[in-house]
């Protein structure tokens, strides 16, 4: 029980006598459940016959207050929430693990290509032709072609089908989604349930040519850069501190580098408070050292910031580039040494106002993801910042999502508000009710604070969650965030529309 994957690989490739069963793995305690690839990795192994995940359902009590763990009834010695480690939550409804689970333990691989999809056939004994399958083609969460066809193969079987994909977009994130469904009904589900899918995404925008013309106002300390409908005000020793759109303010705050995360079940477990923890202190205390501005020679302004960042003895450089038709590329960069403690995450931190709490996206979902548990469908997805917040039994990390193409948030008319564009490669997003501090001082949902701000974190990269245990085990290597080099993290922001 609660092997390492490299462990378990060393035994069934040992010619062993016997199988290997893992009759607890992959403790889902909290934000947990990544890396559980590697698990499903094995099974090219004979000898690997799979496992047991611990655990089903989170065990906890119900009160008028919410749901009560170990320490709640003043009882001594207890475990705290360490019951709380299932793939559904104490009510049974679905926690962001389970879609993950879903995927991984699919039957049946389903990758499209240019041309169709093959389908691997795992079962044991079904035909493929027992089960609908579905394809749909969207361009940036627009529908623009979509069918059905049928498929046969034998257990073990690998089969391929054309499909009629249109032409790629000129200008759009692309995905080609081919799902597969019961055919009739069954004693846990309908006909029409979704059993698994594969998808495959194309990143086709076009990069914009910025347009329109900008006023400049430089004062004593501070910088305001306008234009058509926007506005941006810069402070010399506290950074961006406003942006108006349509004459509407959208800030609560300054915008500041993030290098912070709320420490999950796993964190705790694995001891990141020794080290990660100092990122709490080294981003709340970092300063601007230095700043300068000028003019660009397509007549974008620019404003930089050094930021001296305490504890850890580094520094990160933060240029803001406006443009005349609104845009503003935020770009940080942040070397780093290889004696750099263990980076919970790398990106930037927008506290809006309250009454900007409408999310919409363009990446992965509808549930949060992270690098190493990203089973999840890119399209576009809407929600809110409350919505937005997972409900562990003890506030967590939580409300991610990977492979961001496109994000925004707005007011509930929708008329007024802010988007975040990925530049070179998807962003990590996220946008809830609290700050990361917030979250890691409650032990339970209801002592949350009310809230009166939206913070949106824009992330180039976030370590893993890790999933092998919750009492020591490290996030795998290959999902922490490499120090020793540069860090870069840039994207575009401008009124939502």
């Amino acid at each position: 029980m609660y092997a390492k994957p490299v462990e378990i690989e060393e035994y069934v490739t040992s010619n062993p006598t016997k199988p290997y069963i893992s009759c607890e793995y992959a403790h889902a305690m909290g934000n947990s459940f990544g890396n559980v690839q590697d698990y499903m990795d094995l099974e090219k192994y004979p000898h690997f016959q799979g496992g047991f995940i611990w655990d089903y359902v989170d065990q906890a009590i119900k009160t008028d207050d919410g749901y009560m763990y170990g320490g709640d009834f003043d009882d001594f010695p207890n475990d705290g929430n360490f019951s709380g480690d299932g793939i559904l939550f104490a009510d049974r409804s679905e926690t962001p693990k389970t879609p993950e689970m879903k995927q991984l333990y699919r039957f049946v691989k389903i990758n499209p290509t240019e041309n169709g999809v093959s389908l691997l056939n795992e079962y044991l004994f079904a035909n493929l032709s027992d089960f609908d399958f579905a394809y749909e083609q969207k361009c940036s969460g627009k529908t623009v072609a979509q069918g059905t066809f049928e498929a046969a193969a034998d257990p073990g079987e690998e089969v391929f089908v054309e499909l009629p994909w249109v032409k790629p977009s000129e200008n759009g994130v692309d995905t080609y989604t081919v799902a597969m469904k019961l055919k009739e009904d069954k004693p846990w589900a309908k006909a029409g349930h979704e059993l698994a899918y594969g998808q495959k995404i194309e990143d086709n925008r076009v990069k914009l040519d910025h347009t329109g013309v900008l006023e400049c106002a430089v004062g004593d300390g501070n910088m305001g850069v306008y234009g058509d409908g926007f506005a941006y005000y810069f402070q010399y020793q506290k950074g961006l501190v406003s942006v108006k759109f349509n004459g509407k303010e959208l800030l609560a705050g300054p915008v500041k580098p993030d290098f912070y995360r709320a420490l999950t079940d796993n964190d705790e477990g694995a001891g990141y408070g020794k080290t990660a923890g100092i990122w709490l202190s080294a981003g709340h205390y970092a300063y601007i050292s230095s700043w300068d501005h000028g003019t660009n020679e397509d007549g974008s302004v620019w404003m930089k910031y050094v930021y001296a960042i305490p504890f850890v003895d580094l520094k990160a450089v933060l240029t803001y580039t406006v443009y005349g038709d609104g845009f503003m590329n935020v770009s940080l960069e942040m070397d780093t040494a290889e004696t750099t403690p263990l980076l919970p995450a790398f990106g930037m931190r927008f506290a809006l106002k309250g009454k900007f709490d409408q999310v919409q996206w363009l990446g992965t979902g509808p549930q949060e993801t992270y690098c190493d548990r990203d089973h999840a469908k890119t399209d576009v997805y809407s929600s809110t910042a409350a919505k937005q917040f997972t409900s562990y039994l003890r506030p967590q990390e939580c409300g991610n999502h990977v492979g961001t193409y496109e994000a925004k948030v707005t007011c509930p008319c929708g008329k007024t508000g802010i988007a975040f564009d990925a530049v070179d490669q998807p962003l990590q997003f996220a946008a809830l009710p609290w700050t990361p501090e917030q979250l890691a001082l409650a032990n339970h949902p209801y002592e949350l604070p009310e809230s009166n701000k939206t913070i949106v974190r824009v992330l180039s990269e976030q370590m893993g969650i890790g999933g092998d245990d919750t009492w020591g085990a490290p996030v795998h290597d290959e999902w922490l965030i490499k120090t020793g080099g540069r860090l870069t993290c840039s994207f575009d922001v401008h009124p939502a529309k």
